[in-house]
């Protein structure tokens, strides 16, 4: 299951996954995630919830790093995941490996809007 807002005062995408998505699904979830980019400026930041996520399958995973290879293409500079699994932040650092914007790490959802309140680094 996931959960896509966009917060337009911040120019920050909010993303929530939980579970085990489907090939299904993560071709849904990426159509609305790129209505929900679409409704941002260029340079905008991305926090993706992944705590309650479970790693993706191989097709999944691809689909995947196609999505944010289009999410980078619109104009992200900043992502800082909620992860607290190892395996499902892998396989995230996979798929992206390679892409033009920053990524961090947070324990939570409340210390990832802390860091992106900061001034980004250039």
């Amino acid at each position: 299951m996931y959960h896509i807002d966009a917060d337009i005062p911040k120019n920050r995408l909010i993303i929530r996954v939980t579970g085990m998505m489907g090939v299904e699904e993560v071709t849904e979830a990426g159509q609305k995630l790129m209505a929900a980019v679409a409704r941002l400026k260029p340079g905008f930041d991305c926090i993706n919830d992944l705590s309650e996520a479970k790693p993706a399958s191989q097709e999944v995973a691809d689909r995947l790093g196609k999505i944010q290879a289009a999410v980078a293409k619109a104009g992200m500079r900043r992502v800082v995941r909620v992860v607290l699994s190892r395996l499902t932040a892998m396989q995230f650092d996979r798929t992206a490996a390679g892409l033009p914007y920053q990524v961090f790490q947070a324990d939570s959802i409340d210390a990832a809007q802390q860091l992106l309140d900061q001034p980004a680094a250039e």
